[in-house]
């Protein structure tokens, strides 16, 4: 509790916040920080109560993740993925209803008209549009 009470977990004696030394674990990780940097680093996790065990159970993940095999994936996966989702799409169009162009067209239209609507059905551009045709109406 006392060493709680005399870490300043924004700025601590080093300088740096937990959100800095967060955003810079993995740098620190990959050895790519400069000297002072890397300064400042270790002096965070070594006075920081929360980003000290962070940095080892990182740390711990990462060298679990580098014992892993790396596994081959298998010889047709892209294929297999484009024809799988490919064949779902063109399944899809081919039972679409045919559409007759009146039909299409209407579609279209209505696509088109349905933002119109909305602005329409809004109070507030149809206050101003009556003030505008009050105001011209005044000038004639």
């Amino acid at each position: 509790m006392e060493q709680n009470s005399q870490f300043d977990r924004t700025h601590g004696t080093s300088g740096l916040t937990c959100a800095e030394f967060d955003a810079l674990l993995t740098d620190a990780l990959d050895g790519v920080l400069g000297e002072a940097s890397q300064r400042r680093f270790e002096m965070h996790r070594q006075q920081c109560p929360t980003c000290g065990p962070l940095f080892r159970e990182t740390a711990a993940g990462m060298s679990w993740l580098s014992s892993l095999e790396l596994v081959d994936p298998p010889s047709h996966l892209v294929h297999n993925i484009l024809a799988a989702t490919s064949a779902q799409a063109s399944a899809a169009l081919a039972a679409a209803p045919k559409l007759s162009w009146k039909e299409r067209l209407s579609e279209v239209l209505r696509d088109v008209a349905s933002p119109l609507r909305g602005l329409v059905r809004e109070p507030r551009l149809l206050m101003t549009v009556a003030m505008a045709i009050f105001s011209v109406a005044l000038h004639l």
